[in-house]
């Protein structure tokens, strides 16, 4: 699980959630609305660091300790 950031492309709100590296449905609290991946947001790894150079793409790296 990491905790990632992401904003709603209806709403605009952007908000943390924690998630698996493949859940590529997490809802916007405010709305509803399927929420995208905020690449310019803050992104941590389960042991708690942030990630360098985190894509967002799990299959590419071991970081995250899934």
């Amino acid at each position: 699980m990491r905790l990632i950031e992401f904003r709603c492309p209806v709403c605009g709100k952007i908000f943390e959630e924690f998630t698996d590296c493949g859940n590529k449905n997490v809802k916007c609290p405010d709305c509803g609305n399927v929420a995208s991946v905020n690449y310019t947001g803050k992104m941590y790894t389960s042991t708690g660091k942030a990630g360098s150079s985190c894509s967002g793409d799990c299959k590419h790296c071991s970081g995250c300790g899934k």
